[in-house]
C-alpha cells in the first residue's frame, strides 16, 4: 500500500481514534495467503523420503544413521519404513 502526499498530510491531522479505526478496517480486510505446502499428515510409519524430509536431512545421511544404528527402520512388504516413535526418539536424542 502506497501513501500519497495528500494522504500523508491528512494522517498528520488524524485523531488517534480515527487512526485506530482505519487500522482495524485494514486488518479485517487482510487475509493470510494460504500455505503452498499442505500440513503434513501424522502417520504411524514414514517412507525413507518422508523421514528425510521430516528430519531435514539427505537420504544418504538417513542411510548413515541406519548404518550407525542411530535410527533404525523396519521392513514391511519389501518397503523400508520408519516408525513415528523411532523418529520422535531420534529427535529427542538429538536435541
Amino acid at each position: 500500500m502506497t501513501i500519497t502526499m495528500a494522504q500523508a498530510v491528512t494522517l498528520n491531522y488524524m485523531t488517534d481514534e480515527h487512526m485506530i479505526n482505519l487500522m482495524k478496517k485494514a486488518l479485517e480486510s487482510w487475509q493470510c495467503p494460504p500455505c503452498k505446502e499442505p500440513e503434513p499428515a501424522i502417520k504411524l510409519f514414514y517412507t525413507r523420503e518422508e523421514t528425510a524430509k521430516l528430519l531435514k536431512v539427505s537420504l544418504s545421511t538417513l542411510h548413515n544413521h541406519r548404518k550407525e544404528g542411530i535410527l533404525m527402520p523396519m521392513k514391511a512388504k519389501g518397503r523400508v519404513l520408519y516408525s513415528r516413535e523411532s523418529i520422535m526418539d531420534f529427535v529427542r536424542m538429538s536435541a
